[in-house]
């Protein structure tokens, strides 16, 4: 992405508002989702690219033949960095359409698409996260986007013992 692009877009979603900001400043490494860990779903196919800088990990879970939630998790190495990241990830969808919710739904920052549940879009500590749908039908990501970042608090928590 070009510098400009890039400055134009932390401009655009308020990025010194949040920008390094989070409850876990330690990095987590490795974290996992686990089979039966989204409720009703099941995992239909994982693709795991630890050798990728940053490292990224996409769970696809199905529940029935045209529902699919796509899962995709970026482990970067620091908070800061998570936040460029996910400046970038919204670079790749229609600006517009993703606004950052005041009391984000999951994570220290959250993304939502306008008028819809259908993407959510947040970091949590280091590690950003994407949750949105993959199949015909819509479904709803927040309550998925819940559990994944429970689970982050949860392993984030482990660290600071």
């Amino acid at each position: 992405m070009q510098a400009d692009r890039f400055e134009a877009l932390k401009r655009e979603h308020g990025f010194e508002a949040w920008r390094a900001k989070s409850s876990f400043p330690q990095p987590l490494r490795g974290f996992e989702l686990r089979e039966g860990e989204l409720q009703g779903w099941r995992l239909a196919r994982l693709d795991r690219r630890a050798t990728a800088t940053p490292p990224r990990t996409t769970w696809l879970f199905a529940r029935g033949p045209d529902e699919l939630l796509r899962v995709d998790v970026i482990e970067s190495p620091s908070v800061a960095a998570a936040h460029e990241e996910l400046v970038r990830t919204l670079g790749e969808f229609q600006a517009p359409l993703l606004g950052r919710q005041e009391t984000p739904v999951a994570g220290d920052v959250a993304f939502v698409l306008a008028g819809s549940d259908a993407s959510v879009l947040f970091a949590r500590g280091n590690v950003l996260v994407l949750v949105r749908n993959g199949g015909r039908k819509l479904v709803d990501a927040t309550a998925a986007a819940r559990t994944v970042d429970a689970r982050l608090i949860e392993e984030l928590g482990k660290l600071g013992r």
